[in-house]
């Protein structure tokens, strides 16, 4: 989906909306052959309310041989190479047009725009940024550009320098259902889902079957985990466009976050049947058999997902978990040291290899990973006492009652149990304790749906 703004400008000179009235064509007979620009550019322009594009661009460029600064015939031939996806041809055609328009503004922002549209659909960001930039230069209140100027700067995450062009579009036209859209995806990535949902809902306001708003939406009431609310967006999305695979598969985390886990394998089945490629996808139909305790299905699901992408992070993950389980340590040790290559960051994947290590009696490779799962996330209480539960072990008294200090001050039950084992006594506390995990957590392991 890409629904992200309007179509590239072209006047509407059937109507007499933006016509130049000192552009004239010859008055033909439906017979007649063609002879001058004018008439070319008239066949052209039949040509193209007849969608019959390489036939305008035909018809223009035989208008440009015989006038070569024909300005409106250079403009429509650059927006008919556009309909054909012919990009750099039409970027030469809307250059033309502003080398012939330089001390004009009739065509001058719409060329620059158009430009800009056509590098950006070249993925060429900076350049569109140049040409939409300087289209807003010319007109100041040109609302898709400056939409695109926005959505250029979500492109790149940096979603608070995005928010002022869509506040601005908005100033202009507080309609404009594409601003309001792309300002409530840049909330959305800043996780103020409240403004974000008041900004898709303006969205919907203005274009209740627009696809991108309504499971935006939906994303919005999964998070807050409003799940019937969620269901009839994320329906309405997908009824809208078939073919648009991020609801169906975001149904399917939406089903599994309730434990509902037939309607989630039909959802996670479906999209993966859709999109043979998302190891997403595949990767939750693993966790649906992890959950359920079906190891080898499990495992056989995360095989098919790092066939799709080897180094796919949570089904590495997700397999050592499994095998952690199954009481395999050294495979488990071995996928979760893929995961780490993938991730070097991925903390619940540092505490689990070090769990497995730990299992293997390898102490001080286990020290290593809890010591970087606490460096990484301090208040991680579990990898805390098992480093400090290693520090003992080691006969490293002083720094495991370190440890137990420091636990104090993040999950103090976790200290009181931590001081027990190494001391053998109580740590007086009016809370009830809650032992330590002996098996990995199931945190982190599979994508979110924030992004889908």
């Amino acid at each position: 989906m890409s629904d992200f703004s309007g179509n590239p400008w072209k006047a509407s000179h059937a109507s007499g909306e933006n016509y130049d009235p000192t552009t004239t064509k010859g008055q033909k007979k439906d017979n007649a052959v063609p002879a001058t620009a004018e008439d070319f550019y008239e066949k052209a322009r039949q040509a193209e309310q007849n969608h019959q594009y390489q036939q305008a661009v035909d018809f223009c460029r035989k208008a440009v041989e015989r006038n070569p600064v024909y300005l409106d015939a250079w403009f429509t031939m650059g927006y008919n190479q556009m309909d054909l996806k012919a990009y750099g041809p039409a970027i030469e055609s809307f250059k033309k047009a502003l080398e012939i328009e330089k001390d004009g503004t009739y065509y001058k922002p719409y060329s620059l725009y158009n430009i800009g549209l056509c590098h950006y659909n070249l993925s060429q960001d900076d350049e569109a940024m140049k040409y939409f930039t300087a289209a807003v230069e010319v007109k100041p209140d040109y609302v898709p550009a400056i939409n695109y100027v926005g959505l250029l700067h979500y492109l790149k995450k940096d979603y608070n320098a995005a928010l002022p062009h869509f506040v601005k579009c908005l100033q202009f036209d507080p309609n404009y259902k594409y601003a309001h859209y792309n300002m409530g995806r840049c909330y959305y990535y800043l996780y103020k889902d409240d403004l974000a949902l008041e900004s898709f809902m303006k969205a919907l306001q203005s274009d209740p079957n627009h696809v991108e708003a309504n499971h935006y939406a939906g994303l919005i009431y999964l998070n807050k985990k409003l799940y019937a609310t969620a269901v009839g967006y994320f329906q309405k999305a997908s009824n809208l466009d078939p073919e648009y695979t991020a609801p169906i598969y975001n149904l399917g985390i939406l089903y599994y976050e309730q434990k509902q886990y037939a309607q989630a394998m039909e959802y996670f089945q479906k999209n993966l049947a859709m999109d043979p490629q998302s190891a997403d996808a595949a990767n939750y139909i693993g966790l649906v058999y992890h959950d359920q305790k079906l190891w080898d299905k499990a495992l056989e699901a995360y095989q098919k997902t790092l066939q799709i992408k080897p180094d796919y992070k949570y089904a590495l993950y997700n397999t050592g978990l499994v095998y952690y389980e199954m009481q395999d340590y050294d495979k488990a040790v071995s996928f979760y040291k893929q995961c780490l290559l993938a991730d070097p960051g991925y903390v619940s994947c540092h505490y689990n290899l070090g769990l497995a290590l730990y299992k293997l009696n390898n102490l001080q490779e286990a020290l290593s990973h809890f010591e970087e799962a606490a460096r990484l996330k301090k208040e991680h209480y579990n990898a805390q006492y098992y480093r400090g539960l290693v520090y003992h072990t080691m006969g490293y008294h002083d720094k495991a009652m370190q440890v137990v200090e420091l636990l104090k001050t993040i999950d103090y039950p976790t200290a009181r149990d931590l001081y027990k084992e190494i001391t053998g006594q109580d740590l007086p506390v009016a809370t009830v304790s809650t032992p330590p995990p002996t098996t990995p957590r199931m945190t982190d392991s599979g994508p979110s749906h924030r992004g889908h």
